[in-house]
């Protein structure tokens, strides 16, 4: 199957999903609900015009939902502004929303966009479509959006039934990643600290005046993790090295 053919099976599978409706009296109010297999209609309806999802700018009566509907907004879930752009996309244009498609639970094209911003800006980079590929393959499985997830299937991979349960998930998420960096930087600074007691002490040192580690004045400065000392807090001393993690 072609990347075209691909994403016109989504958007029926979405029109499908949106076809399982049932109409429901909450008081005075009639509401929708669904039963689907591969989107979470539900949400995707509830979040036109959050400005903390892609459908911020978009609008669609649910009462009157079709195709062109559903390949509109399979279109902005990988980067495309209407359906149109996308059919008539490059081949690499195609791949790279491809891979948006498969890795939404890592990375929205929300989060693509800021952070090749970054890059131009502060870097020059040219962020063209083989560059963005290039950079989405060094998501690690730890990786995650902090935008909604709208594909069942991506969000049953995690044990989460619906966008809403994720979304209340999320602090959870964030608190795992932070653990986890926390540990890969106490192990680098571990490697580092072995590295400079392997060349020994030749009396021309630092010393924080934070956190009292003592450092070679030839290398970069280890503080101690939870230390918030910056350049003008680390003065001369004839102590010896001492690096605590």
């Amino acid at each position: 199957m072609n990347y075209i053919e691909f994403f016109k099976l989504q958007a029926k599978n979405l029109l499908r999903d949106y076809k399982t409706q049932e109409i429901y009296q909450d008081g005075e109010f009639e509401m929708f609900r669904y039963k689907p297999k591969y989107f979470d209609v539900e949400a995707i309806f509830g979040d036109f015009g959050n400005l903390r999802s892609i459908f911020a700018d978009y609008y669609c009566d649910e009462a009157d939902f079709k195709l062109g509907n559903a390949q509109h907004i399979i279109a902005l879930i990988v980067g495309f502004n209407k359906w149109s752009d996308l059919i008539n996309a490059k081949e690499q244009e195609l791949e790279l929303a491809k891979f948006l498609f498969d890795n939404q639970d890592k990375i929205s094209v929300v989060e693509l966009n800021e952070a090749m911003q970054d890059y131009e800006i502060n870097y020059g980079f040219d962020c063209n479509t083989g560059f963005k590929l290039e950079w989405l393959s060094t998501l690690d499985k730890y990786s995650f959006s902090w935008f909604p997830v709208y594909s069942i299937p991506h969000l049953k991979k995690h044990g989460w039934e619906s966008t809403f349960q994720r979304n209340a998930d999320l602090p959870n998420l964030i608190k795992k990643q932070g653990q986890r960096e926390r540990r890969e930087y106490k192990k680098l600074l571990k490697q580092q600290r072995e590295y400079i007691l392997s060349k020994g002490d030749k009396g021309n040192n630092i010393v924080c005046l934070h956190c009292g580690n003592i450092c070679p004045t030839d290398e970069d400065f280890i503080h101690k993790m939870d230390c918030d000392g910056e350049d003008w807090d680390l003065i001369p001393t004839k102590e010896p090295i001492k690096i605590e993690i």
